[in-house]
């Protein structure tokens, strides 16, 4: 019997579980790689496997589903050679990596000085690559070092809804912690 590859969107439905209290991230780790290891490399499942590797080291395995055993024969570096290297990651990669790689739970990448260093690297990177992103443009701001972002705080939360609404876990995760970084003082 042939395994079925899900889209984006079955899996989608099964990390949806996981809001309601179902610890079903292992089965969407499951499906990703299923679709990494059958050929389907693209930037969203790449992105996806990356935050689920890095949250599945950083939050207890009983309440979201993870294994860290199913990701064992990969590391962020074995994923990044697999997409081409440094030199294939988009902006938005690297600014995705950069945001888990740069924060308190860095060691959930591994060495947590190497990742960083890294992930300040590719913060410069992302702004670089794309100088018309307000939220890349204020990455110093994100992470502590500027006083006030250069942007109105209108625009970067925009952004961060336009780039992370309706892509999974990973999505929610990124909104949630880029809108306490933009306004951390916000109540909702």
């Amino acid at each position: 019997m042939v395994e079925k590859i899900l889209s984006l969107k079955e899996i989608d439905e099964i990390e949806k579980a996981n809001l309601h209290g179902a610890p079903t991230l292992g089965l969407a780790t499951k499906a990703l790689l299923s679709r990494w290891q059958s050929g389907l490399r693209d930037e969203e499942t790449f992105l996806r496997l990356i935050f689920l590797f890095w949250y599945s080291r950083t939050e207890p395995n009983f309440l979201t589903g993870l294994d860290e055993a199913q990701l064992e024969e990969f590391t962020v570096d074995t994923l990044m050679s697999d997409i081409g290297g440094e030199a294939g990651l988009s902006a938005e990669s690297r600014f995705v990596i950069a945001i888990l790689g740069h924060s308190a739970y860095a060691f959930g990448f591994g060495d947590e000085a190497a990742w960083q260093e890294k992930s300040r690297r590719f913060l410069v990177e992302a702004a670089e690559m794309e100088p018309q992103s307000p939220l890349f443009g204020d990455w110093r701001f994100l992470i502590g070092e500027a006083g006030d972002s250069r942007n109105l705080k209108t625009k970067i939360e925009r952004e961060i809804h336009a780039r992370f609404d309706r892509r999974g876990s990973m999505g929610r995760y990124l909104a949630h912690v880029l809108s306490g970084m933009v306004r951390p003082n916000r109540r909702d």
